[in-house]
């Protein structure tokens, strides 16, 4: 036996919220159908969300020989046509304005005289060339691949199958904590689902209502369903 100790080959391994593992912790397992299974729990569910969504990204294979093609079905134009036309204005997203609270933050760094990595330029490229792979992965991901990343942001209701993103408040809870923000219901007799697509509506998550809709959801059009999922996952990047 060459494997050397206390190193996991994830390759082939799929990694699932288990909170049976350890009462009273966070847990999860990586699980292989013929090698071991590796069982991990923590102390906070921040951690747990941290470590399996690193792990996941772990476990996609990928052939680097390979081009990565994007699933999008948006029309584009050639090289050259794009080109010729006039540049794209700034992102209102990516130059958004900082807000009071982190220009206070920034500025009280800056004035202590201590290096802070947390907003050094370098930190910033990382991150951002990190969500740009997490994207790129993403192209690739099919049914198991976003279970397993739905799952990971909301571990107290597990799913198995796309289309129970229908059921209670799952998908308006996945929205609530990829965006930090609280999805507000106007009408008590509101539908969740329709609910959560208003959100993502006033969000500009793109395509919403063009090539997955609310009725998509609840007939459980899985195909639909990853453009939804895909489309969330870029807008949460």
């Amino acid at each position: 036996d060459v494997r050397m100790k206390g190193i996991i080959n994830l390759r082939g391994y799929r990694i699932i919220h288990d909170k049976t593992i350890q009462p009273g912790k966070y847990s999860f397992k990586a699980q292989h159908e013929e090698e071991r299974t590796f069982y991990f729990y923590t102390d906070e569910e921040s951690q747990m969300r941290s470590w399996m969504t690193n792990l996941m990204k772990s476990t996609i294979t990928r052939d680097l020989s390979t081009p990565v093609l994007s699933s999008r079905v948006i029309p584009s134009v050639s090289l050259e046509m794009a080109r010729l036309m006039d540049p794209r204005p700034p992102s209102v997203l990516l130059y958004k304005k900082p807000t009071c609270e982190t220009s206070l933050v920034t500025e009280a760094s800056i004035d202590s005289g201590f290096d802070s990595d947390q907003h050094s330029p370098t930190s910033s490229i990382r991150q951002y060339e990190e969500d740009e792979g997490i994207e790129q992965d993403a192209g690739s991901w099919g049914y198991a691949e976003f279970i397993e990343w739905v799952n990971a942001i909301c571990p107290e209701d597990p799913i198995s199958s796309l289309d129970q993103l229908k059921q209670d408040n799952l998908l308006v809870t996945l929205l609530q904590e990829l965006s930090g923000k609280k999805v507000s219901n106007t009408h008590s007799s509101q539908d969740t689902v329709a609910l959560a697509f208003d959100f993502m509506a006033k969000e500009g998550i793109p395509a919403v209502n063009e090539l997955f809709s609310v009725q998509d959801v609840y007939q459980g059009n899985q195909d639909k369903i990853i453009f939804m999922l895909r489309s969330i996952l870029e807008w949460s990047l």
